[in-house]
């Protein structure tokens, strides 16, 4: 059985938390950045292996553009 998106959100909510925290990322940003995320892995439908690995690594990419990190 699949997690829907709420739920992996609330498993990954600590994780995500400190990567906006440590990226300085503000909260407007961090939810444009999930929003855009999940939009992307809900369209596909979980088309993922590990969805939950899948959006941190995201997550993640995203903020190293936002704060300008190469």
């Amino acid at each position: 059985m699949q997690e829907t998106s709420a739920e992996l959100l609330a498993r990954l909510r600590p994780a995500l938390e400190e990567i906006f925290a440590a990226y300085g990322i503000s909260e407007g940003e961090a939810r444009r950045i999930l929003e855009e995320s999940l939009l992307l892995l809900v369209g596909k439908q979980w088309d993922r292996q590990n969805p939950g690995r899948w959006l941190l690594r995201r997550v993640i990419e995203k903020c190293r553009q936002s704060a300008g990190v190469d």
